[in-house]
């Protein structure tokens, strides 16, 4: 059985191109709104940051494996689930250098997390989630 591409009225000669071109004018208004934002937006390239960087009171060992553990709470506060996961980190011989987004790291937080890392550094929040 053949089929047709004809509609059965009479404007069956201009049915072929008009989803063509809706398709070409989508694809320009595309064109057209990424270009805008691409030339609109602000400039991500520029560094965070860094607000503190101190030093663990573990000393780092050059032959194992290094972990960069990101973290970002709202609060502004390291959850004990962390600590555990990091504890963990260590056992299994990771140099840990934390990395927080968070506004701040409180005091007491920062001695705990000497504890079991090489380095901890405070960042501002900006850029993409692994800009760390």
């Amino acid at each position: 059985m053949k089929t047709s591409l004809k509609r059965p009225d009479d404007r069956s000669s201009e049915w072929p191109m008009k989803w063509p071109i809706k398709a070409l004018v989508k694809d320009f208004k595309y064109v057209r709104d990424l270009s805008f934002y691409l030339l609109t937006r602000k400039k991500i390239s520029e560094k965070p940051l860094v607000r503190r960087c101190e030093e663990g009171f573990v000393t780092p060992d050059y032959d194992r494996p290094v972990c960069l553990f990101c973290s970002y709470d709202g609060e502004n506060i390291v959850r004990e689930n962390v600590y555990h996961y990091l504890d963990e980190l260590a056992l299994a011989g990771f140099n840990i250098i934390f990395i927080s987004s968070s506004d701040t790291i409180s005091d007491e937080d920062l001695e705990r997390l000497s504890k079991c890392c090489v380095r901890i550094i405070n960042r501002e929040n900006k850029g993409y989630d692994f800009y760390g």
